[in-house]
């Protein structure tokens, strides 16, 4: 793995937009708040230091972004007037920039933020997805991320079927909570450990750690990954709409239910007197 550093004006960064890819699979999902968004921006305007950004080639016009996709973004959210700068924001060089959109700026403010020059460390000639996931966790050292944004920048199989399962009709169109920060994946990892073990078990993170390192080489033709479909079917089949009740422990509760009636019981056709 080989690495360039080069300084990148705003005003370029916006031109590269549609061959910079900001949401490869192990990026964790954007949870900055408005007021985060509109800091970047000031401290652009101010001339002051922002952390480097870090991207791989993928070939000579297209990149990936390794670290710096909410800043990335934010900048191009701005440039393209999706938000506007905070109404407490100070004068830069005496003028005023408070509360505008960046249409509302004047040619001299324009060119002082499309001008600001960003470093950005550029790797090529690296043919290793491990090796790429574990610069994005070191990157992140200094941010707070969840264990299963963690997770999610693995190299393994398990993980893979994770994302499958999160996938799902029932996680996209039955259950009572929002995938924020991969909240679907972490549910669907704890169902599959459920599985793996044949029953009620520590669903920790710990867990949920070692088991993507264990089942690195997962295979999701086998009969515990066909039974996790299965019981995932049969559970979307049992609600047939939005459910807002439907929080992740009670989604573990049921997912075990049903998993264990499958067992030992026939249960076909009785998805409706199930659900009452």
């Amino acid at each position: 793995m080989k690495r360039k550093r080069d300084p990148y004006p705003i005003f370029t960064l916006c031109e590269l937009k549609d061959h910079i890819d900001t949401s490869p699979d192990y990026q964790r999902p954007l949870v900055w708040p408005l007021s985060n968004k509109q800091l970047l921006i000031d401290t652009i305007f101010r001339g002051l230091d922002i952390p480097k950004f870090y991207w791989k080639e993928i070939d000579e016009d297209h990149f990936e972004v390794i670290d710096g996709q909410q800043r990335i973004r934010t900048i191009w959210e701005f440039h393209d007037n999706k938000f506007k700068l905070a109404k407490d924001t100070d004068p830069v060089d005496g003028e005023e920039i408070k509360d505008k959109y960046y249409k509302d700026l004047s040619p001299k403010m324009k060119k002082k933020f499309t001008m600001y020059q960003i470093d950005v460390v550029t790797v090529y000639d690296s043919q290793d997805d491990e090796e790429i996931r574990e610069m994005f966790l070191r990157l992140q050292n200094g941010v707070t991320l969840k264990a299963q944004e963690k997770r999610n920048a693995m190299v393994s199989k398990m993980r893979d079927f994770v994302i499958d399962c999160s996938k799902h009709k029932f996680f996209s169109e039955k259950v009572g909570f929002k995938d924020l920060r991969f909240a679907h994946q972490a549910v669907a990892a704890q169902m599959i450990l459920l599985e793996l073990t044949k029953g009620p078990t520590d669903i920790r993170n710990k867990n949920l750690n070692d088991t993507y390192k264990e089942q690195k080489n997962f295979d999701k033709n086998n009969s515990d990954s066909k039974k996790v479909i299965k019981t995932l079917d049969y559970l979307n089949n049992i609600f047939k709409e939005y459910t807002p009740d439907l929080k992740p422990y009670y989604a573990l509760t049921f997912y075990l239910l049903i998993s264990r009636l499958m067992g030992k019981y026939v249960i076909t056709n009785m998805e409706d007197d199930i659900f009452k």
